[in-house]
């Protein structure tokens, strides 16, 4: 719960919080950080990652972003997103565009090299 971001969540309401069905009575960054706990506790060997930094504060963006540097490390983490930050970061980046991979590499290389990328990139300095 706490490599998750949940354990203030957990001290605020306890574990016995009713959380309505389909998670009704928690906010969407409540959910993503429960759908994190899940993994870490079953210690997938994969770990796939939709926008899931989206629906969360700057406090938490870091701290999911930084479990990819120690918790997740050993893993094979695949991440989707749109955001600067978490792209930099990443081993190898494949940009699909309707469906088909219209570049891969590294950020620095792709920034620099492929027009799609840098498209993107351009479209904002932070895309969400």
């Amino acid at each position: 719960c706490k490599d998750s971001g949940l354990a203030d969540f957990i001290s605020e309401v306890s574990l016995d919080y009713v959380v309505g069905q389909n998670g009704a009575m928690l906010s969407e960054g409540q959910k993503q950080k429960i759908a994190l706990a899940r993994a870490l506790v079953h210690n997938s060997p994969v770990i796939i990652f939709d926008e899931a930094t989206s629906n969360t504060d700057v406090y938490s963006e870091h701290q999911i972003n930084g479990l990819l540097h120690t918790k997740l490390k050993e893993k094979t983490v695949i991440i989707i997103t749109h955001k600067q930050e978490i792209l930099k970061e990443a081993d190898q980046i494949i940009m699909l565009k309707d469906g088909a991979v219209v570049g891969s590499g590294v950020y620095d290389d792709l920034s620099k090299d492929n027009l799609e990328f840098k498209n993107m990139l351009n479209m904002g300095e932070n895309i969400e």
